[in-house]
């Protein structure tokens, strides 16, 4: 306990700059960005509305956003090693919104995550 807290002293967050940004744009530069990076994997951008202004902090979310697309990147990679087949990797950014709510989504055919794990997936 007392290593994982103090990890996490040493990990924390900045603190967040609250703002208007777009998340449209931002999803779109992150899609972008990734798609230049990654070898064998086709990360394809679903964006229903052209832009959507939210209030928050915008380095933190495209740095979880980036992280997310890492996972995928990493969990298709996986299952290559595993099977050994070579499966062209598909990544699926998709904004859906309605109302208030906004919902964003990260598809990929990936290996996932083993059934034990799930039970402990937020686990420090």
């Amino acid at each position: 306990g007392h290593m994982v807290e103090e990890f996490a002293n040493f990990a924390r967050l900045p603190t967040p700059v609250f703002k208007d940004y777009d998340i449209c744009s931002l999803l779109q530069d992150i899609v972008f960005s990734r798609q230049a990076i990654s070898k064998n994997t086709k990360i394809e951008a679903e964006i229903v509305p052209k832009s959507l202004i939210l209030h928050g902090d915008s380095s933190q979310m495209t740095r979880a956003f980036v992280n997310l697309l890492k996972n995928s990147e990493e969990a298709i990679e996986e299952s290559y090693r595993e099977t050994g087949v070579p499966e062209k990797g598909l990544i699926r950014v998709k904004l859906t919104h309605d109302n208030h709510t906004c919902r964003i989504q990260i598809i990929d055919n990936g290996r996932g995550f083993d059934e034990k794990m799930i039970e402990r997936i937020t686990e420090p």
